[in-house]
């Protein structure tokens, strides 16, 4: 007896836990598993698919409901329980049948499952394309043999079975493209939205209320929304096919609401859809006379009146997302995070500058050990008192140092060994704050986070100088189209210095016998030197290109001699190219040999880096100098640097603490001079930058001041103007340091000459 009753007890027990699990995973499902879009697409799907299985096509069966569930990628649930619930309230023929027929497709969508999104365009395999239009197929083709069947074979039957296979097997193929991308991929998924669009308003026609159907106000809808995204030839096209979905009189009105629509959307959001709905109805009026005052004009209105808050609705969503997205992505990168940076770069100096200052206790210890070892055979005991001890740290650590002549030793008028003890204190304290400054990390911290948010800051001053710099060569290439003899459809310009022109649209046959017009005109509109145009296909739409070219070639050549007897030259020299212009770049570090020569090295690998990095000159600059103070470095280095734009010729010459530099042109002389300090030289680097307009033809030498401080009197300089030296640039330079043949310091030296393209 007390068995079966712990029996019942543990069952009732298991079926009670069963059932709380139960509910809780339903819990979970309902709660967190389904979110608020997951729900709202749910109810979506389920009203879509009860509107399309309701929808009779000619011959009273489904073909709409039975493709969206053979075609469908998610949501496969709740089309099923749409299509289900539409063939039970659809008055008609074999609903059970349609039923049955909607839950083996959905047992073997089931099983043999949804192909991968990532699947390959074309692609058959299980659950593609061809086994969904297949599937459909067959769907359809069952009503139609019971149709035969039902009416003995008849040729209404038999014909109302080949249009099920047809029209199951097409709205399959259409619907697929909705998610799935094959071949012609755009048109597809263009194809698959008219279709539906069709369907729903098809389906709309076996609705009424009090009489009358709600077809023609949701094709004027549907087609209002469309409008607004797409080009008027498209938005007519729509309004055609919707318009036949509603009944041959409303074709060519719903067609004139998409075309008028989007056609003066552009021009103005708020009057397009008025001008659309007015078209519509004065094709109407025009076609079917003053019943389409009672007919045709209120469907019109209710359509516009259910557009005007579905599109403000969406206009809100659409900036929400856009203002959403803006919050997440790169222009808040791009603006906020350099002031970030700097923001994290004061922390570290200000942490920097705690961690070097000595503190109170750790220097009143400092000078105990001090006077505890200077005065244990003393018998005066002057500095026996907490006191006296801390009034000497306090004098160390506000005057920096101790004197005799300071407190508490000018209180001491006996003391023997003022100035040795005052010696040892401050031997000591040097050395605790040399410890201190070796033992800090923080100032390096600090200059790497301002160097990558100055680099930031030039990257995006860089981004804004190109967008306006585009803008106002589209505006001048645009004026120069208005001269063009063919059509196009858009033009665009990108790039920065070396620019891409662009126009798309174009005809082939049409353009081919104008090239060379086509680029003398904009040269001369735009005024810049531009390359042959291209024109390049691609699929229907054919696209002309061109680029600027560069305006002068820079050909350099250099030379650097050691000291003698030392193996390194402490001069570093190098040419480089990056983002369309010309750089050359003289370092020369303070001294000579292989310490000189390390810091040069470094300075100009750093400032190639940085400078191809996109960084500003100051920038590099900044970076090199932060990293000789922040090594501690005793050594210098001057900087002497030449940006050469090859498109434009202008040359900026960026000096920090280097020799003068010449530029000759023809039989003028030109000299180029600075007065800034080296590099490592102040906290902050001091360089000057000087911007000359070079052309064709003149020459840019740039010595080191182991080759002449002063080039007036400089003999190079005068077998150089006498043409007693070489012509090419790298034998100019070995001449030049040949002739300034001296062994107190490194020589170097690098010669532009600027050649016309």
């Amino acid at each position: 007896m007390d068995i079966q009753k712990k029996k019942s007890f543990t069952t009732a027990e298991k079926l009670k836990l069963r059932g709380e699990k139960i509910a809780q995973r339903l819990k979970d499902l309902t709660f967190r598993g389904i979110g608020r879009e997951e729900a709202a697409r749910a109810a979506l799907y389920l009203f879509v698919s009860f509107l399309l299985a309701r929808g009779e096509w000619l011959f009273g069966t489904y073909p709409f409901g039975i493709a969206l569930l053979c075609a469908a990628e998610e949501g496969l649930w709740a089309i099923y329980a749409g299509c289900v619930l539409g063939a039970l309230f659809t008055p008609g023929a074999f609903p059970f049948l349609f039923i049955a027929v909607c839950s083996v497709v959905m047992v073997l969508r089931l099983r043999v499952g949804a192909a991968p999104r990532n699947a390959p365009d074309g692609t058959v395999q299980a659950g593609g394309t061809a086994l969904r239009v297949a599937l459909a197929a067959v769907a359809s083709f069952v009503p139609g043999v019971y149709g035969c069947i039902y009416e003995s074979f008849s040729l209404h039957s038999l014909f109302a079975l080949l249009f099920y296979l047809a029209a199951g097997s097409v709205f399959a193929f259409l619907f697929d493209g909705l998610h799935r991308g094959i071949a012609l991929r755009r048109l597809h998924k263009k194809a698959a939205y008219a279709a539906l669009l069709f369907a729903i308003v098809y389906s709309c026609t076996s609705v009424s209320f009090f009489g009358f159907s709600p077809a023609p106000a949701v094709a004027a809808f549907l087609c209002l929304i469309c409008a607004e995204n797409e080009d008027f030839l498209t938005s007519g096209a729509l309004g055609l096919i919707l318009g036949v979905a509603c009944g041959r009189s409303y074709a060519l009105v719903i067609g004139a609401i998409g075309l008028i629509c989007s056609a003066f959307y552009k021009y103005s959001r708020r009057l397009a859809p008025w001008l659309g709905v007015l078209s519509g109805f004065a094709v109407a009026f025009y076609t079917q006379g003053a019943s389409s005052f009672f007919y045709v004009l209120p469907d019109l209105v209710a359509g516009l009146l259910l557009f005007l808050p579905a599109e403000a609705f969406l206009g809100k969503r659409k900036e929400r997302r856009r203002a959403a997205a803006k919050d997440r992505g790169a222009p808040q990168t791009q603006e906020d995070l350099p002031q970030r940076l700097l923001t994290l770069a004061d922390k570290f100096s200000l942490f920097s500058k705690k961690m070097r200052a000595p503190g109170g206790d750790r220097l009143t210890l400092l000078c105990e050990d001090t006077l505890n070892a200077e005065c244990a055979r003393c018998q005066n005991a002057c500095f026996d008192s907490a006191e006296a001890k801390e009034r000497l740290a306090k004098t160390l650590f506000e005057a920096g140092a101790a004197a005799p002549d300071r407190p508490p030793f000018s209180d001491l008028p006996f003391c023997r060994k003022k100035q040795l003890l005052c010696d040892e204190i401050n031997n000591a304290y040097a050395g605790y704050l040399r410890r201190l400054a070796e033992s800090d990390r923080a100032q390096s911290y600090a200059a790497c986070c301002k160097c990558f948010s100055l680099l930031l800051s030039d990257r995006a001053e860089s981004a804004r100088g190109e967008e306006a710099e585009n803008e106002e060569e589209r505006a001048a290439f645009k004026a120069a189209a208005g001269y063009f003899s063919f059509a196009y459809k858009d033009l665009s310009v990108t790039g920065a210095r070396r620019l891409n022109y662009r126009i798309t649209g174009v005809d082939e046959e049409e353009v081919c016998a104008h090239l060379p017009q086509i680029k003398s005109l904009v040269e001369e509109k735009c005024g810049k030197r531009l390359s042959l145009p291209v024109l390049r296909a691609n699929g229907a739409t054919s696209a002309l290109t061109f680029h600027t070219l560069p305006a002068v070639r820079a050909e350099a050549g250099s030379a650097v001699t050691p000291r003698a007897g030392e193996k390194d030259s402490g001069d570093t020299v190098c040419t480089f190219l990056s983002d369309n212009c010309f750089y050359a770049l003289l370092c020369d570090g303070m001294g000579s040999g292989g310490e000189a020569a390390a810091v040069s090295r470094m300075c100009c690998r750093m400032i190639g880096d940085f400078t191809k990095m996109g960084a500003s000159p100051k920038t590099a600059l900044s970076a090199f100098n932060d990293f000789l103070i922040a090594q501690n470095c005793e050594r210098t280095c001057t900087v002497d640097l030449l940006r050469l734009d090859l498109y434009s010729g202008r040359c900026d010459f960026i000096k920090c603490g280097a020799c003068p530099s010449l530029v000759l042109r023809q039989n003028n002389t030109f000299k180029i001079s600075s007065a800034s300090m080296p590099a490592g030289g102040a906290r902050e680097a001091r360089f000057e930058q000087i911007t000359v307009k070079l052309r064709a033809g003149d020459r840019v030498i740039m010595v080191s001041d182991g080759v002449s401080e002063e080039l007036e009197s400089a003999a190079w300089l005068t077998d150089l103007l006498a043409g007693r030296m070489r012509g090419d640039p790298a034998g100019l330079a070995e001449d030049i340091l040949r002739a300034s043949a001296s062994d107190r310091d490194d020589r170097s030296a690098i010669v532009v000459d600027l050649v016309k393209e």
